[in-house]
């Protein structure tokens, strides 16, 4: 014999068959830190090249502080490697750490 569903069975009064409603789950929600690692994994790789443009930004400025005299290519090397360091640090912010920092707000 076949064993009949528990929500095809009927309770005997007289509303016929009642269908039992299943209970409702929470889905939870992950937060983007907690997605399989790769939110670290993203911030870990942000970190390192906000870093490495920190660090260009610091040598650019030493080769414009240190050049011989105004006008030399070390100034003018020194003045790109600046403002290249700079673009990449605004990138980072930019695209990386702010959407980051907008969804930990929508979180909280």
């Amino acid at each position: 014999m076949a064993s009949v569903p528990q929500f095809c069975k009927s309770d005997g009064g007289a509303g016929g068959a009642k269908a039992e409603e299943p209970a409702v789950q929470r889905r939870h929600r992950r937060t983007f830190l907690q997605e399989g690692g790769r939110g670290l994994l993203l911030v870990a790789i942000s970190f390192m090249i906000l870093s490495c443009s920190c660090l260009v930004v610091l040598v650019g400025m030493l080769l414009r502080e240190l050049a011989p005299e105004k006008g030399s290519h070390q100034d003018k090397v020194g003045s790109v490697l600046n403002d290249v360091g700079s673009i990449g640090n605004s990138a980072v912010i930019c695209f990386i750490f702010g959407p980051i920092w907008v969804m930990k707000l929508r979180e909280a």
